[in-house]
């Protein structure tokens, strides 16, 4: 889903899609590449780091505040789905859970506002 809005992102930075494709076939940003490839490696697992703390905040399940950490990372629920090798329906069905869970904690959810770090207003 992320690679559906890569263009925007090259475009706020002056670089094309011709460029990446150039760079990537001619070898001239290996480093470049192998360098955001191992760092995006190296922090593939970090939302785990959250999952306990919210499943005690909220009072979820393991398998909910999983879903919900993921969210925090960006992933929408298709990405979360195909992670977790869920079925659509079960994520929703999370989120559903999930809402719940914060509403029973008094705690209003505001998606209009965006925040990269939202485990720093917990």
């Amino acid at each position: 889903m992320a690679a559906r809005y890569s263009g925007e992102v090259l475009s706020e930075a002056g670089i094309t899609m011709d460029d990446v494709l150039e760079a990537v076939n001619s070898g001239s940003d290996t480093k470049r590449w192998k360098d955001l490839a191992d760092e995006m490696y190296a922090g593939r697992d970090g939302y785990l780091a959250n999952v306990d703390y919210l499943m005690k905040r909220l009072l979820l399940d393991r398998g909910d505040a999983t879903v919900l950490s993921l969210h925090f990372t960006g992933m929408g629920p298709e990405a979360i789905s195909r992670k977790l090798g869920l079925e659509e329906d079960e994520v929703s069905r999370a989120f559903d859970r999930i809402m719940k869970a914060y509403s029973d904690s008094d705690i209003l959810v505001d998606d209009t506002v965006f925040t990269i770090d939202p485990m720093k207003f917990y």
